[in-house]
């Protein structure tokens, strides 16, 4: 799973906007509809499309032909290296099927970097965590993008994604404000937490986008009545706004607004770094998932060849 860059500037703000979308990318039109948006959003920034690989040479996309994005992730987002097919022969209980991966997309600037992670399962399991196994990451690293303040075309995009892209859970935020709710150092390293969509919502962020599955879940009249800085009814679902730019997101005033909102909406349905193993609430009936009980080391050489694989069984 890629998660955002945790590469603070101090100089500018980064925004990120993240889209759990309901079904696989897979199946459907829906990365057609994405190649559209695409066009019609980031049109200068589309006009030099590529995927973006380490190691390789860069793969033009042009995107005035329709399937083209569909036709990289058929192509080359679904590849599997030397390492993934020593361990499926390892391991034949892995369902051999099942297609998944992500492509890195560029453009004619730096302004944007855009993830596709796609997955025949909506929901994947990783470790004793489910997460979502088909999403749309945007990164912008630059104050302006297309030409409009970089967090005006957030609203815009996040927006229209929304409501074309039926996610049953978006959101936009700084990494500052990501790595202040979700990251952390303990135990050495760093990873992602409240991430297990089984469990709860990840958290709240300066946009947030709840699909038919909390909107059915809490009822349309606590949407409505939310006391944020904006709400919105958007596709399927709702767009909550806790305050007019992202950078607010570290004032007394915006923790107190965002406080009042999970008050308003349920606390069981969001992750709080506080407390973290409280009792919660997901409108998704997913099974318990048992600790791994094996794991696997494997020697991979500067040219990327596998030379061996240790499976280490947990002892019970």
């Amino acid at each position: 799973m890629r998660y955002p860059a945790m590469k603070l500037n101090k100089r500018s703000t980064s925004i990120d906007l993240t889209l759990y979308l309901s079904s696989s990318l897979l199946t459907g039109a829906t990365l057609d509809q994405f190649q559209q948006s695409l066009v019609q959003l980031g049109p200068e920034w589309a006009s030099q499309l590529h995927l973006e690989r380490v190691g390789e040479p860069r793969l033009e996309i042009d995107v005035k032909r329709t399937g083209a994005i569909r036709d990289v992730v058929f192509s080359k987002g679904l590849e599997r290296g030397d390492l993934y097919r020593r361990l499926q022969q390892l391991d034949v209980s892995r369902p051999a099927t099942r297609r998944f991966g992500s492509i890195e997309l560029r453009g004619a600037s730096r302004e944007l970097t855009i993830v596709l992670t796609f997955d025949d399962w909506v929901f994947c399991p990783i470790g004793q965590a489910w997460i979502p196994g088909n999403r749309l990451d945007v990164q912008m690293r630059s104050p302006v993008v297309e030409g409009r303040k970089a967090s005006n075309w957030a609203e815009g995009s996040f927006a229209h994604w929304c409501s074309s892209l039926d996610p049953f859970f978006a959101f936009a935020y700084t990494i500052e404000e990501y790595y202040a709710k979700n990251m952390s150092r303990e135990g050495g390293g760093l990873r992602a937490i409240g991430v297990d969509i089984s469990k709860y919502l990840p958290g709240l962020y300066w946009l947030n986008f709840f699909g038919r599955p909390y909107r059915n879940l809490i009822g349309d009249e606590r949407w409505v009545s939310a006391p944020v800085f904006r709400t919105d009814q958007c596709g399927g679902g709702y767009i909550l706004q806790l305050s007019d730019t992202p950078e607010d997101w570290h004032l007394p005033e915006y923790e107190t607004s965002e406080e009042s909102v999970r008050r308003h909406l349920g606390e069981e349905y969001f992750f709080t770094r506080s407390n973290p193993g409280r009792k919660t609430v997901s409108p998704f009936d997913l099974p318990q998932l048992q600790a791994a009980r094996s794991s696997v080391q494997a020697d991979v050489d500067l040219d990327g060849i596998v030379r061996e694989i240790r499976i280490k069984k947990r002892a019970d």
